[in-house]
């Protein structure tokens, strides 16, 4: 070979070893930007769910007219989304601006129920860097000095400033160090003055109780016919539901049936079971093994995910309770979830179970995970003819059962109890749908109302004031 011909040979070499890199880079660089996109699509899903689902539990409205005469608004569900949609404007300086925290001795500063303002009431022990990252801020004055929010107020004309309860009760004033003028809250809750609600008022102010509540209820509420979200019936379906728990390894999944006609779905020697029981309830519980949670926006965020992917995401969810938990010598995370059906929160008789969905995180995995879902009927609504019993008339009705439960619970005599004791251990009362879970997969809801007192949830027929359920809190 002369010098000519080895020149040739090394040029045709070099030429077609740029062709492959070229084309290297050419395929390579669409895929990375492909699972950069994906990757950045998925945050974007996630944070998403996230505002969707960690939003108020309830929603009041305090309406300006005096001390004596001042009357509130439990905003209905539609009315909710809005107001919680103009709040989340002004709360986003808060948690990403500059701010000065101090704690409130009493609620004298806190304008003693007179004022107007909107509450923003939220479920149990809920972080506030999960409330914070609705805001896109992890790291705030407000995450560092108050770790837990109940309740966040807002006062209509103190602009700059808002009242943070925390889980313990506790009373934060936070004011912005600079701030914008913003008359949207004034203007949200004069509109919700001119539209249609039930005025609340704080009816047992005289034994110095500030639990709000309708004198009279003239709406007629519908019963609701409910079924469960899995077709118990359907063989095939609930298969097909058992196997996304499983994925590759189904082949390996034992089936048994239970004498109760609940189905269980058992891999290895009960690494993972899926149990769905007659009424539909769904039951998951995965190994352990050694893994510790320590962000709970993480574990939140691998929680949304798993619901998302086993189509667990009923339409008004939201979330009501975090804890953390720990098992032996691993730590995670509980998330309690509940929806809504129409305008008004569902719940239900469930020994093992406070809410619709509960989900137990470890690392980014679940270990745990119950879900009691219905959804609404495509049938016509049934509207009961008769009068919605207000609550006050519940209350005196069932006055002496209340007693018996405080007796039992404090060790006194029935007849050393006053009425005023009963009235000052109410927290709330609200309007919800009960379901008795009586039949299987298919049930009528109807209007129930549910009052917390110190001990105990009670839940009342709203059209006779009797007794439904009641059960321990926690």
């Amino acid at each position: 070979m002369n010098k000519e011909q080895f020149k040739s040979g090394l040029l045709i070499i070099l030429v077609l070893m740029c062709l492959v890199l070229i084309q290297s880079i050419w395929f390579d660089i669409p895929s990375k930007q492909i699972q950069m996109v994906s990757v950045e699509e998925n945050q974007r899903r996630i944070q998403e769910i996230r505002e969707e689902i960690v939003v108020p539990r309830r929603v009041i409205v305090s309406f300006d007219k005096g001390q004596s005469s001042s009357y509130f608004a439990v905003l209905k569900h539609e009315d909710m989304v809005e107001a919680w949609f103009g709040s989340k404007i002004i709360l986003h300086e808060f948690f990403n601006g500059n701010t000065e925290i101090v704690a409130v001795l009493g609620e004298d500063r806190l304008m003693n129920k007179s004022g107007a303002f909107i509450e923003l009431e939220f479920g149990e022990n809920i972080p506030s860097v999960l409330v914070s990252s609705i805001f896109e801020s992890a790291g705030n004055n407000i995450v560092e000095k108050i770790k837990k929010i109940k309740k966040i107020v807002l006062p209509v004309f103190s602009v700059g400033t808002i009242y943070i309860y925390d889980a313990a009760g506790n009373i934060f004033e936070v004011t912005l160090k600079i701030y914008s003028y913003n008359d949207s809250l004034s203007r949200l809750v004069n509109n919700i003055e001119e539209g249609e609600f039930i005025k609340h008022y704080t009816l047992f102010s005289f034994v110095d109780s500030d639990v709000i509540m309708p004198l009279n209820y003239d709406v007629l509420l519908e019963r609701v016919f409910v079924e469960s979200k899995i077709d118990v019936e359907d063989e095939s379906k609930i298969r097909e539901i058992a196997q996304s728990f499983f994925n590759e390894n189904f082949d390996f999944v034992r089936m048994i049936k239970e004498t109760s006609g609940a189905v269980v779905y058992l891999y290895g020697f009960s690494e993972k079971t899926v149990r769905i029981n007659p009424q539909g309830k769904l039951t998951y519980r995965k190994g352990i093994g050694n893994m510790f949670s320590s962000n709970v926006v993480e574990a939140f965020d691998a929680a949304i995910v798993f619901l998302e992917e086993q189509n667990q995401l009923p339409e008004g969810i939201y979330l009501t309770e975090v804890r953390s938990i720990n098992n032996e010598s691993n730590r995670g995370y509980f998330f309690g979830f509940n929806y809504r059906i129409g305008k008004y929160p569902i719940y239900f008789s469930e020994r093992d179970m406070n809410h619709s969905i509960e989900i137990e995180v470890f690392g980014n995995t679940i270990t745990s995970y119950d879900a009691s879902i219905r959804e609404k009927m495509d049938v016509p609504a049934f509207i009961k003819r008769e009068i919605i019993m207000p609550p006050h008339v519940v209350i005196e009705k069932n006055i002496q059962l209340l007693k018996e439960k405080y007796a039992h619970e404090y060790g006194l005599e029935i007849g050393d109890i006053e009425n005023a004791n009963i009235i000052r251990n109410i927290i709330t009362v609200e309007m919800v749908y009960y379901d008795t879970k009586e039949m299987r997969e298919r049930q009528v809801l109807f209007p129930s109302w549910k009052i917390v007192t110190s001990e105990t949830t009670y839940f009342f027929d709203a059209y006779r004031g009797s007794l439904i359920s009641s059960r321990r809190n926690n």
